[in-house]
């Protein structure tokens, strides 16, 4: 609270109560008290802080927010600047492989067995020939998908059975379902049906198509805090993040990655985690 002196105008306008009116009907203590109230009245002014300063821009320090860095759509050369950076950063990461991509040729193949020996990384099968890019026909046969992703769990000796589907964001987690589309429906219902974990994801991690650059860290952060802020999660205060492995050709992408994870465990109340440990499983 700030007090300021009165200004002329205030002054004037006590004299005149003073010598006007109903004073009269007062004794001199009582005018003296009247006096004193209507100086005080006057002569205060509260000054509040700007109001940017009053919004909550991070959650609370007691409101911990597990977060889940997730890549889809290596392997590929750019993916050796994931693994590299993870094990700097010491962050978990799940990474969702397609296996023709990982098969495709010899720097594939050694980034491949690089990223399985990385402790900081955790596989999952995002189907062997992610649907060709022609997801409407793909999503016609069922039991041809599930083939599909059974084939890449055995090309890249899977042990469990964490996915993700090619194209669609859908759920399936015990009995929890969600899912974008109509068409992926029966898809998913039989991967779950054969044993697999389908994750989709609370928020995609944007970048330029041209120039491979993600979205700044800030601007992620962000967004993370309306999706808490608006309970939009699969599950409460759990974020899956979709990111993409040919982001990390760009070296601006690479920097702000590592902001992000450096920002989100120092500044806010988030830490990082294996898809393997998310709650239900």
């Amino acid at each position: 609270m700030k007090i300021t002196q009165p200004s002329c105008n205030d002054i004037k306008m006590i004299n005149f109560v003073m010598s006007h009116s109903t004073i009269s009907l007062f004794s001199r203590k009582q005018t003296i008290l009247l006096f004193g109230a209507a100086w005080a009245l006057l002569a205060m002014s509260v000054s509040l802080p700007p109001a940017h300063s009053l919004q909550q821009t991070k959650p609370a320090l007691t409101d911990s927010t597990t977060l889940y860095l997730t890549f889809d759509d290596g392997i590929i050369p750019e993916s050796e600047a994931l693994d590299s950076l993870v094990r700097t950063e010491e962050v978990p990461v799940t990474v969702f492989w397609i296996g023709k991509f990982v098969l495709w040729n010899d720097t594939t193949r050694r980034i491949w067995q690089l990223m399985r020996n990385n402790p900081w990384i955790e596989p999952g099968n995002h189907s062997y020939s992610h649907a060709n890019n022609r997801y409407f026909k793909y999503y016609q046969d069922p039991q041809q998908v599930v083939h599909d992703f059974q084939l890449n769990a055995d090309s890249l000796q899977f042990t469990g059975k964490l996915a993700r589907l090619p194209g669609r964001n859908a759920w399936r987690i015990n009995n929890r379902k969600r899912e974008d589309l109509e068409d992926c429906k029966a898809v998913a219902d039989s991967l779950a049906a054969a044993g697999y974990s389908l994750f989709g994801w609370d928020i995609e991690w944007n970048y330029s198509s041209s120039t491979n650059q993600l979205e700044p860290a800030e601007d992620l952060l962000f967004r993370i805090g309306q999706v808490l802020k608006f309970h939009r999660s699969f599950m409460p205060r759990h974020i899956v993040i979709l990111c993409h492995d040919p982001a990390m050709s760009s070296s601006f992408s690479i920097t702000t990655l590592q902001h992000f994870i450096q920002q989100a465990r120092t500044q806010y109340p988030y830490r990082f985690r294996f898809l393997s440990q998310y709650p239900a499983l």
